[in-house]
Order: C-alpha cells, then structure tokens, then sequence
C-alpha cells in the first residue's frame, strides 16, 4: 500500500482557554489529536455547507460566482431556496 504524504501547516488560534480544555479531552476521548479533531470539524462543517437543503452536493461555483455569494440581501421572510425559486418564476413566467 503506498503511503500519501499531505502538506501540513500550522494554525495559531485564539480560543477560550475552558473550551481548549474541553476539546482536549474530547480529542483524548476519541482517540485523536486535538488538531485531528479541528481539522474533521472544519470538513464536515466545509462539506455541510457544499450541499444543499436536501442534502445533495451543490453544483462547484465559478469564481466569479464565488466572489458574489453573500453579496445581496435575501427578502425578508425568504430563504435561498425560496429566493431562488421566486426570482425564476419571475423571469421565466
């Protein structure tokens, strides 16, 4: 089996010092490091935010899309998802 090297770098962070606590011994609890730990919760959290209500894996933005996401305003009361759906029955009817 062939070992895969990834490039790590280090993260210098600023974090209650309780909360610190806790999560070290979560990551003892686990078995794992408490950067191990970081970095599956930042994926999952990535990956939550890559799929959409239904929880199918959203379509890779362009980045030029990337650079507008967040950019607007939603109408009050509106989701993206309602959002989306209102301005295409607007403009296809």
């Amino acid at each position: 089996m062939k070992k895969v090297y990834v490039m790590q770098t280090k993260l210098t962070l600023s974090i209650d010092k309780d909360l610190v606590e806790q999560a070290k011994k979560l990551a003892y609890k686990k078995g794992t490091s408490l950067s191990k730990l970081f970095q599956k919760l930042l994926i999952r959290e990535m990956k939550a935010e890559s799929t959409s209500d239904n929880g199918q894996p959203l379509p890779e933005l362009s980045e030029k899309l990337k650079r507008l996401y967040g950019s607007m305003e939603l109408p009050k009361g509106m989701n993206e998802k309602e959002a989306r759906e209102d301005y295409l029955l607007k403009k296809h009817g």
